[in-house]
Parts: structure tokens; C-alpha cells; sequence
């Protein structure tokens, strides 16, 4: 409840008595408050439960990467996992990327194979496609995920209009590139193969693992699998004098070949499992572009439903989707599974379904009207414009190439596109136009009012937001960008109390990126921001005019303070306060050599720092050791309700985004 965020606070940071009654004062009057909402709110829950979202229709994809963790069980083994999930509606799936290292007596990891699992997470948990290592490619019958194979890249390609991931398994014998695609309100989750051979290759074939509803006799559990497809149905075979009790379990497969050009979608279940009576949920499916198979086959048995997929050509990529629902129910699945798969197939035939967002809306034509802007209004643009023919050119090419090309023709319109992107971007922002601030929110970000100093800029300045939250389940940001033309669209960025986790290594990457080529921040203090924010050791820690110190460094003063001017800076007018603007708590943050210290609190200590500007590489910084916590004494005005705040903060706004 909102009621209980200042003690999940002071788990993170110890609070005086004087400080938690502060707080608690607070919130009393949102406290009542939310008891006179309960019943509104109940309402709402029941108007946005799962059965009414469904009838609702996704525009969005959400694609957000959980970054990397390790694994270290008790033997020689170390596991080094990153988790990406793709979100639209009430359709959701977890992409799980693993390598698995042996470590030697010295410590030394050497690698022992890499899998990667796909989990539907859609209305809850269910057994269905094996989340832990849900396929594997082989080349000439050789394992790839195996032996000293590891994953070389994990990127998100795209979000928004569609969510695309991409991984690159590296192996000895060749490299494998993976896409994986979700198209808003989607449930099937699309995957790619296209495998590029090192040496000389005959054959490349995928084996998916499917565990319908339970793992049956894994459990000593008797089960009762099927496997559809078009034409026919596979059970798996039955031997009724088999001991459920015995130490050795024997598993009987009944393997089928399939026949793709009749049998191009397969549907598996288990009755026992998925009845109402039983046990366990999930069914799954699997659809193929049956063209680009020479034969395929089933291993339908009392545990694993196993499918082997080989392809026609090892030089052309392999399309299939995969579809799971966490029901326990087979019959009305199946029927809905059938009556999509003609369309799921027809959609695996578009060439453009994995192509990056980027590629597939680039146009010349619109991108020949921005330059005219830019000459309208005494921008040079020739080098845009040489810029702009060439990247034309890689696009054409990479839409005229054949299949077993199409990758390198890709990379190299996407390179093309890139660089042209970014050169534009620098120079659009030489225009006249409004400011677009992404705010990232954590808890009191109401009291700074960035949103109130954006209005005072002229034009006002547009703010996107993203809500950080706390809980059992970790650190979370509802959004952020995945793509440097995501991060395009904004000036600047603030993060408002919020810590780094969320962001993982990837997002403090393009952040990292989007100053040093001219993008602005702001970081406002708080007890989930900087040393309490985990920015130590970061590529977040980097960009910041401050050195960041231990998670305890938001301290009380003794009295409450007054702000004061420091360092000068030319397009950055101090503040004229009216009467004292106060500061009780104040985040420990020393200036970096040649940081600028424009604001400072004058503490029976001495002068510290309360806003720190400087540079990362073409990017404007702010660090604001200032926090919205506690209350001054009677007479008195906390800074953040000081009238002349917000006209300042929309300065320093200004001025982070270079304007």
C-alpha cells in the first residue's frame, strides 16, 4: 500500500524519530484518503481482471531485459543467466539465456554449453514448452549449444509496434543467429533461425522439448500425452504393467515422421493432466513454414514430447512459432489453435516480420523533408544529405538480397541507418522546438515539481513518464527506452529517486550513450538515489559531476539550512529567494575535479554541495544532493515550496539540454 512506503524506506536507510514522525505526518491525510477510495479501488480491480483484459486489444510491446545474474550451485558448476521478457495486453514470455561454466580448483571457468528456454507467462504458470532449455540447433548432428559454445550477443532490437530480441550463439563449427518477435496482442511468440557456418555444414536440424500440463512420470505420475496435427493424432504408447514404484524409470517413445507439407502445425496435450479433475495446466503449440523443411518428426512419450525439425537448407533461415496457453482444458485450446495457424503461417512468410522497426519504416522521401527543414533554417546539410543516399542504397540492397545474404546486407543497412540517425539528431536539435523530458518517478517525486518547471518553459516542455517501485519482487521501472532511436526522442532524462537497478547494465548503457552524444540529465536525490541507488561501480556512476559513496548517504543536519549561491555560470541565473529556502536533509555527494557547484547549503559545518553541473562528453549533467525530506521550523519554507523553485528548476532544465 502507498501508506507503507516510508518504512520500506527506512529498511534502506536508518531514520531518526524526528524524521520517521516528519514522514508519517505526511502521510497520515493520504492515508485517509485511500480508506474513503477502498471501494473505488475494488471496483477497479474487478473491471481490470484477466478475463475482462483479454477482450481488450493490445497496441504495445513491452520488451524489458533483466540483465545478467550467476548461479553457483554447490558443485564445480557456475551458471551465468539474462532474462529478457516480452509484454503485450495479457500476453507475456520470458526469454532465458544460460552458460554453463565448470570451475577448476584454481577458480578458473571454462565453458560447458549454452541453452536458451522460452516461459509463458500468460495468466500464471503452466508446464508447456520446457522453460529451461526449450530448443536446440544442430549442425551435421553435432549439438551447437554444446561444448564451448556461448552466447556472443543479447540485444533488443525493437518495442512498441513490435517486440524483437536477437541472440547470436557462438560455436566452433558456426554461428547461429535466434530472433524472437511478438506482435501486439499476439500469443504465439515467432522464432528465427539462420544458422552461418564456419566450415562446411550438410545439415541443420532443431529440437524442441515440450512437457504438457506435468512432467507425468517424471513425478511417478501416469499421464496420458497426444500430440495433434492437420491430419491426425499421436498418443504415446501404453504399458500398463509398467511399476510406478520402481527406482529405474524406463520412458517409452512412439517416434512418428511427420509429413510438413499436411502436417505444418502440431498441438500437444495431456488428458489426464489438463482435465478439471487433474492436475497440472498448459497445452502448447508449434506452427512451421512447412516450405522450408525436408522432413520433421515427433517422440511422443510418458515424459518429453520431443519434435526435430531439419531443415531443406542450411544457408536460408528456419521459421516457426510457438504458442502456449496455462489452461487446464485441451479440447476448446485446440480448436482455437487450429483456427489461428493459418494465419500464424502466413505471418512467418513475411520477410519483414524480423526485421528491426527501424529498417522496415525507414523512408527515404520523409527523411529528404526533415534535411529541407534543416535548410530552411541555415543548417548545412550536405554531409546529412551523402549521408542519407548511401544508407538509401544499403536499404534497397538489404530488400533485394537473397535469403543466405540477408543478414550481412541487414547489418549493414542497420549500421547505415544508425549513423545517419545520429548525425540528424545532433543537428535537428540546433532547431528551434519544445523540450521532451523522460521522467523516471520513485517515491516523493511530486514534491520536486519537474512537471511544473517544464510548464514554464516557452514552448512548455513535453514529460513522458515511468513509475519506479520497490517490493519483494526487486526494484522495477514500468518503461524505459531499448533502442538509441527510442532515446532520440528525448533532450534530456531525470531520474527522480530512483536507483539503477532497474535499469540494468543494458539501459545504463544507453543512457551512458545518449549524454555523451548531447543528451541532458538530471538526478534528484533521495534514499533510492545515488550511494542508496546502487550507482557505485556503474556506467551510471560514470556520467555524474559527484563521487557516489556508500548506500547510507543521506544525512539530517543538525538545523535546518538555507540554500545559498556558489560558482558562477554564465547562461544559468542564481536564484533570487524572497525569504530563506530550507534544507533539512541532505544527500553526501562530493564534486568530481571540475564540476560546478552553482547552489550550496549553508550548514553549521560549512558550505555543501546542493546542485552539481558538469559535463560528459557532448551531454550536459545535473546532480541535485538536495532531498524533499523533513519540515523546517515555524517561520520557515522548505526549498521545494519556495515560489521561486520551480522557475529555477526549469533553468536547470534549460540548461542540461542545452538551450
Amino acid at each position: 500500500m502507498l501508506c507503507e512506503l516510508p518504512d520500506a524506506e527506512a529498511i534502506r536507510c536508518p531514520m531518526s524519530e524526528d524524521f520517521r514522525k516528519d514522514v508519517q505526518d505526511g502521510w497520515q491525510g493520504q492515508t485517509e484518503t485511500m480508506t474513503r477510495l477502498l471501494p473505488v479501488v475494488a471496483v477497479a480491480v474487478a473491471l481490470l481482471s484477466p478475463g475482462r483484459c483479454q477482450e481488450r486489444t493490445a497496441t504495445h510491446v513491452t520488451v524489458t531485459d533483466h540483465g545478467s545474474s550467476v548461479y553457483d550451485p554447490p558443485d564445480n558448476r557456475v551458471v551465468h543467466t539474462r532474462e529478457i521478457a516480452f509484454t503485450s495486453g495479457q500476453t507475456s514470455y520470458s526469454l532465458s539465456f544460460a552458460e554453463t561454466h565448470i570451475k577448476d580448483d584454481a577458480g578458473k571457468e571454462t565453458i560447458q554449453g549454452a541453452t536458451v528456454g522460452i516461459e509463458c507467462r500468460t495468466g500464471g504458470k503452466g508446464q508447456g514448452w520446457y522453460p529451461g532449455d526449450t530448443f536446440r540447433v544442430l549442425a551435421d548432428g553435432m549439438d551447437l549449444h554444446r561444448a564451448s559454445s556461448n552466447w556472443s550477443s543479447i540485444r533488443t532490437l525493437s518495442q512498441g509496434e513490435k517486440g524483437l530480441v536477437e541472440a547470436v550463439l557462438d560455436h566452433p563449427k558456426a554461428t547461429v543467429v535466434i530472433r524472437f518477435a511478438l506482435l501486439p496482442g499476439q500469443e504465439e511468440i515467432d522464432c528465427l533461425i539462420h544458422l552461418q557456418p564456419k566450415a562446411a555444414v550438410e545439415s541443420m536440424e532443431v529440437r524442441m522439448s515440450c512437457y504438457p500440463a506435468f512432467f507425468t512420470a517424471w513425478n511417478k505420475r501416469r499421464g496420458d500425452r497426444w500430440a495433434a496435427t492437420p491430419v491426425r493424432s499421436i498418443e504415446e504408447p501404453r504399458e500398463p504393467d509398467l511399476n510406478m514404484d520402481a527406482k529405474e524409470w524406463k520412458h517409452v517413445v512412439q517416434q512418428t515422421d511427420l509429413d510438413p507439407p499436411k502436417e505444418w502445425w502440431v498441438f500437444y496435450y495431456d488428458k489426464h493432466f489438463n482435465s478439471p479433475a487433474g492436475k497440472g495446466s498448459g497445452v502448447c503449440g508449434l506452427v512451421v513454414n512447412a516450405v522450408e523443411l525436408a522432413r520433421s518428426r515427433l517422440e511422443v512419450s510418458d515424459y518429453e514430447i520431443g519434435t526435430t525439425l531439419i531443415a531443406r537448407s542450411c544457408s536460408s533461415p528456419l521459421h516457426f512459432s510457438l504458442w502456449q496457453r496455462n489452461v487446464q482444458d485441451y479440447e476448446a485450446p485446440l480448436k482455437e489453435f487450429s483456427s489461428i495457424a493459418e494465419d500464424t503461417n502466413k505471418r512467418l512468410s513475411d520477410r519483414h516480420l524480423f526485421s528491426p522497426s527501424s529498417l522496415v519504416a525507414f523512408d527515404a522521401a520523409a527523411e529528404l523533408k526533415s534535411l529541407q527543414e534543416l535548410e530552411e533554417a541555415k543548417i548545412n546539410t550536405g554531409e546529412l544529405r551523402r549521408m542519407l543516399e548511401a544508407t538509401t542504397q544499403r536499404v534497397k540492397a538489404r530488400g533485394a538480397s537473397p535469403p543466405e545474404s540477408w543478414l550481412t546486407t541487414e547489418a549493414a543497412a542497420l549500421s547505415a541507418i544508425a549513423d545517419y540517425r545520429r548525425a540528424l539528431w545532433k543537428s535537428r536539435r540546433q532547431l528551434p522546438h519544445g523540450l521532451r523530458i523522460l521522467a523516471l518517478e520513485g517515491a516523493h517525486f511530486q514534491e520536486w515539481k519537474l512537471t511544473e518547471a517544464a510548464a514554464l518553459l516557452s514552448p512548455a516542455a513535453a514529460v513522458d513518464t515511468s513509475h519506479f517501485s520497490v517490493s519483494w519482487q526487486g526494484d522495477r521501472l514500468t518503461s524505459f527506452p531499448a533502442t538509441e532511436e527510442e532515446m532520440m526522442q528525448y533532450d534530456s532524462v531525470a531520474l527522480i529517486n530512483v536507483s539503477a537497478v532497474p535499469l540494468r547494465e543494458q539501459g545504463q548503457k544507453l543512457l551512458k550513450w545518449f549524454v555523451a552524444n548531447g543528451g541532458g540529465l538530471i538526478v534528484f536525490g533521495g534514499f533510492y538515489a545515488f550511494g542508496g541507488g546502487e550507482y557505485a561501480g556503474t556506467a551510471l556512476e560514470e556520467l555524474l559531476p559527484v563521487v557516489v559513496n556508500g548506500p547510507f548517504d543521506v544525512l539530517r543536519l543538525s538545523s535546518p539550512s538555507p540554500i545559498v549561491n556558489g560558482d558562477k555560470v554564465g547562461d544559468l541565473k542564481p536564484p533570487v529567494w524572497k525569504a530563506p529556502a530550507m534544507v533539512m536533509w541532505l544527500q553526501y555527494l562530493p564534486p568530481k575535479p571540475g564540476a560546478i557547484v552553482p547552489l550550496k547549503v549553508r550548514t553549521a559545518q560549512g558550505d555543501k554541495p546542493f546542485l552539481v553541473l558538469g559535463r560528459f562528453g557532448q551531454g550536459k549533467v545535473a546532480a541535485l544532493a538536495g532531498t524533499v525530506y523533513g519540515n523546517p521550523p515555524a517561520g520557515k519554507t522548505e526549498f521545494w515550496n519556495c515560489p521561486e523553485w520551480p522557475a529555477y528548476l526549469a533553468s536547470v532544465v534549460r540548461w542540461v539540454c542545452g538551450r
